[in-house]
């Protein structure tokens, strides 16, 4: 397994440090001495002293005065410089004379937490590349994407594959991926890597990706978010292009479609939403998981049991919509589902004026953006009968309804849901 500096544990480390270069190159200091950099940043903050809580400028110059007394190989700080150094130049912020790239002086340029920041990030990580000492070189952070696009990964396991291939072909994924589909020890065994090492592999591309949200981490499960989606979906797989998807996208979307199966559809359920969301996102995101019932689960698992296995993938989203079929033949649409449980006939007019809205509304914010242009159809699922006029409403929007009870076979309430229905046979 290659290995890859992992100094560079948070997005703020990289942020700090080259506002730190860019300083320090104005003073005219020399950048590639360690020593300068490294205590310079650690003056900065991006650079943390062990056992140093909230230094003062004298605990600071205290420490300094004597780490320099040590070994140069033995002072963090040097160590921090020559790590920082190579990975804000792997990922095009710095050139071979460190002096900052236009993408470099962009990145300090933007806004903290905008969407310019996000795009220069994922851009600078889908740069990086790790090489070996036979000059084999593939994109770890690219390799990550394609992983957890195969299935999430608990406490980050599996995801030291992302510097396991050889290069960036097909066969080499097929490879990791056979090899991230085992027993946590049986792959630490087959790649002659202790737990230690394991553990460094993991650091610093899952952290910083979460920061570029294009992976979501919700209690321990590391997922694709919609823009890890998005990116791996691209025709060329071009950082650029994969920078400026993000900027059309009009900021994070950072809930994931997780790719579901008749085991594991309907079955999770969330107590909080990702700490990335903005407040309006939370909002939203909360009262998406209180409609997430016993009752309306059910709908789910019943719907994606009457579609069954074989004809495409399907996604749910605990955080934005219930159910997200793609079926494998490209040119038919892919279907959006919005599930209701009924109680009584007024809580009908209320479930069905919800549906219509959160249909539409993820349809443009959360599906169509993944889907490349590939037309989207609407299905509202009840598990009991709605009145006449609602069903009208719905097929004067263009939105299909089912009825599936439980213990029932599910049942078209308007023709565009037998029309979805027909399909299936």
């Amino acid at each position: 397994m290659k290995n890859y500096p992992n100094q560079a544990s948070s997005f703020w480390r990289l942020r700090d440090t080259l506002q730190t270069i860019s300083d320090l190159n104005a003073q005219g200091l020399d950048v590639d001495d360690d020593g300068v950099l490294g205590y310079a940043a650690a003056r900065k903050g991006a650079y943390t002293f062990r056992g140093l809580t909230n230094p003062t400028t004298q605990d600071l110059d205290a420490r300094i005065a004597v780490e320099r007394q040590k070994p140069s190989g033995s002072q963090g700080a040097r160590t921090f410089a020559r790590e920082l150094r190579r990975t804000l130049r792997d990922m095009g912020w710095l050139d071979g004379s460190t002096q900052l790239t236009a993408d470099g002086q962009a990145l300090l340029d933007s806004e903290a937490n905008s969407v310019e920041e996000q795009a220069l990030l994922v851009e600078g990580l889908l740069n990086i590349e790790a090489v070996d000492r036979d000059g084999h070189a593939h994109h770890p952070v690219r390799t990550m994407l394609q992983l957890l696009a195969h299935k999430p990964s608990m406490m980050r396991m599996g995801l030291e594959l992302a510097l396991e291939p050889e290069d960036d072909s097909a066969a080499e994924l097929a490879r990791i991926t056979a090899l991230y589909d085992m027993r946590a020890d049986d792959r630490l065994q087959a790649l002659d890597i202790t737990d230690f090492q394991r553990a460094n592999a993991v650091k610093i591309f899952p952290t910083l990706s979460e920061y570029a949200g294009l992976v979501v981490e919700e209690d321990g499960l590391w997922s694709l978010s919609q823009d890890g989606w998005r990116v791996l979906g691209l025709p060329q797989n071009t950082p650029a292009q994969a920078a400026q998807a993000i900027r059309q996208r009009r900021g994070r979307r950072t809930t994931v479609g997780r790719l579901v199966n008749i085991v594991t559809a309907g079955q999770r359920r969330a107590t909080r939403p990702p700490r990335a969301l903005t407040p309006e996102e939370q909002h939203r995101a909360y009262e998406r998981l209180a409609e997430r019932t016993d009752a309306h689960q059910g709908i789910v698992r019943r719907i994606w049991a009457h579609i069954g296995q074989g004809r495409g993938d399907m996604f749910e989203d605990e955080f934005s919509y219930d159910l997200l079929f793609v079926p494998t033949d490209e040119a038919e649409s892919a279907v959006l589902f919005e599930m209701k449980s009924i109680t009584n006939e007024t809580d009908a007019y209320a479930r069905v004026r919800h549906a219509v809205g959160q249909l539409v509304y993820y349809e443009y914010f959360n599906v169509a953006p993944s889907l490349n242009g590939r037309s989207i159809d609407k299905i509202t699922a009840f598990d009991s009968e709605i009145p006449e006029p609602l069903v009208e409403y719905l097929t004067a929007l263009g939105i299909g309804a089912l009825h599936s009870a439980k213990g029932a076979d599910v049942v078209a309430l308007n023709p565009l849901g037998q029309a979805f229905l027909d399909r299936l046979q």
